[in-house]
């Protein structure tokens, strides 16, 4: 049976690291950590959440409370509610003021975008077995794991892939091969924003322009 969670502990402190990946180059980056006994967010996953945020510039773009934003469908899972999970180890809301969530037992669920995406995040709760992320990017396949603790708990985890085009992502809850019991809310999606130059310094560029085109112009003369 299921038993009420005792207590916050931690399991992991929020890490920024690199993945493997099917081929050399590839330029994965993940964002995760996981709160053990969680019944509530921790403090572990929160801080790789608001990382994961500052990397990407991004905000939570489904949290499951009103219809799927414009161009995004899910093929598996069933978005249900906190009544389903009262006992919280099979996982639980995250959206302040909501109820809602994608709830999985044991199977994969597909996210998929009409216009491709570079990076995702979300929260994970009830996480008690070997579970992960999966995708395809201009590498390869990709696999990123989704941290857990036998006493269950919450997690968070974010990815980052630039330039990637990536159409579908795959949250897969039978990887331990029994398959889990776990939640999927407040995700985070998106393309990452290449940088401008400010208007400031358009100026400066055009003049570097024309300062190159002036000493290739001397120089045809000479010859």
């Amino acid at each position: 049976m299921l038993q009420a969670p005792r207590r916050i502990g931690t399991a992991l402190l929020a890490v920024t690291c690199s993945v493997g990946a099917a081929t050399a180059g590839a330029q994965v980056v993940t964002y995760s950590a996981h709160d053990s006994h969680a019944g509530v967010l921790g403090p572990n996953s929160s801080a790789a959440q608001l990382s994961f945020l500052s990397a990407t510039g991004g905000a939570v773009g489904m949290t499951f409370e009103s219809a799927l934003p414009t161009g995004v469908g899910i093929v598996g899972g069933t978005i249900t509610n906190d009544a389903v999970c009262a006992a919280r180890l099979c996982g639980f809301n995250t959206t302040a003021g909501g109820q809602s969530f994608l709830f999985q037992y044991g199977q994969s669920a597909t996210f998929t975008f009409a216009t491709p995406i570079d990076y995702f995040g979300a929260y994970f709760g009830g996480v008690q077995m070997l579970n992960s992320i999966e995708f395809t990017d201009v590498h390869g396949n990709q696999v990123v794991p989704i941290p857990f603790s036998h006493e269950a708990g919450g997690s968070f985890v974010g990815f980052t892939s630039a330039g990637a085009a990536i159409s579908s992502v795959t949250i897969n809850a039978r990887a331990s091969g029994t398959g889990d019991i776990i939640t999927v809310d407040d995700v985070i999606f998106g393309t990452l924003v290449t940088s401008v130059p400010e208007p400031a310094t358009w100026p400066l560029v055009m003049s570097g322009f024309a300062g190159l085109a002036l000493l290739a112009e001397r120089r045809r003369r000479r010859a």
